[in-house]
């Protein structure tokens, strides 16, 4: 994504449960035609759209390793800027991506707890030594900085495909210290550098909540009460209000379209 600009557009929503994250597939579904709306299904959550959807437009993923596989089903089914790929689940994806850094440095911290020498350690654990010191102590530290690394890394890839995207993300509080937790709220990931990616991957960040029976989309500029993200070009005609009322995916995206005229245009 050059400069912030694409023909394409780049959107994650995340919410409490029961926002309605997942249902604003059904909304693309919809306005857009199922043939172009592929869903990487992360954690089995597709009950609330299943009257829409069609087997052959979802990829059910259940570790990390099937999240990358599901990279190339998109990028051969679904690649082109009239296309959408949404990835419903994404907290639990880049869980796993984390899971996987402290499930191998644990597995091999474990083996020369109990006597294994480094040198016979299993060549898939091998990687992860770079977690233990030398004095046999696991170093967070530096698993926090790799797990960022792979989030950054695998978010890229995903960003990078020529397609509309559109993730899904839990919500978490701000770590005010060790003990407490407060505004604004924000995108649950692990760690800060995880975040960050996700803030810096993504075109518009907004933060979902139930009103009555309709959602609203929060965008918070001043990051006061919600740690939002919107990519406003008010002379192409774009600027996300702060509060979207009965919030459809489809609609906001419709909205997007004078920013990517003027881009084509300028072409």
């Amino acid at each position: 994504m050059s400069n912030g600009f694409s023909e394409t557009t780049k959107i994650a929503l995340f919410g409490a449960n029961s926002t309605g994250k997942t249902l604003q597939i059904r909304s693309l579904i919809e306005t857009f035609g199922w043939e172009n709306v592929g869903i990487v299904s992360c954690e089995d959550g597709l009950k609330t759209v299943q009257s829409i959807v069609r087997p052959e437009q979802v990829k059910e993923c259940n570790s990390i390793v099937e999240l990358k596989q599901a990279w190339k089903w998109a990028s051969d089914h679904y690649a082109g800027t009239d296309k959408w790929v949404c990835v419903d689940g994404g907290t639990r994806a880049l869980q796993w991506i984390a899971g996987e850094v402290w499930a191998g440095t644990d597995a091999a911290y474990t083996l020369m707890a109990t006597g294994t020498p480094k040198h016979e350690l299993p060549m898939v654990l091998k990687p992860f030594l770079r977690f233990i010191t030398g004095q046999g102590e696991i170093d967070g530290q530096r698993q926090w900085v790799q797990i960022g690394r792979d989030i950054d890394f695998e978010l890229a890839r995903w960003v990078r495909l020529p397609a509309n995207m559109y993730w899904t993300f839990w919500e978490d509080q701000t770590s005010l210290d060790q003990y407490r937790k407060g505004l604004p709220w924000q995108v649950d990931c692990p760690g800060k550098a995880g975040r960050d990616a996700i803030m810096g991957s993504f075109d518009f960040v907004l933060r979902l909540t139930r009103a009555g029976n309709g959602v609203v989309a929060t965008h918070d500029p001043e990051r006061r009460v919600v740690r939002s993200k919107a990519r406003d070009d008010w002379a192409g005609g774009i600027k996300v209000p702060n509060e979207q009322t009965n919030f459809s995916l489809a609609t906001f995206a419709e909205t997007l379209k004078p920013q990517v005229a003027a881009i084509q245009e300028a072409k």
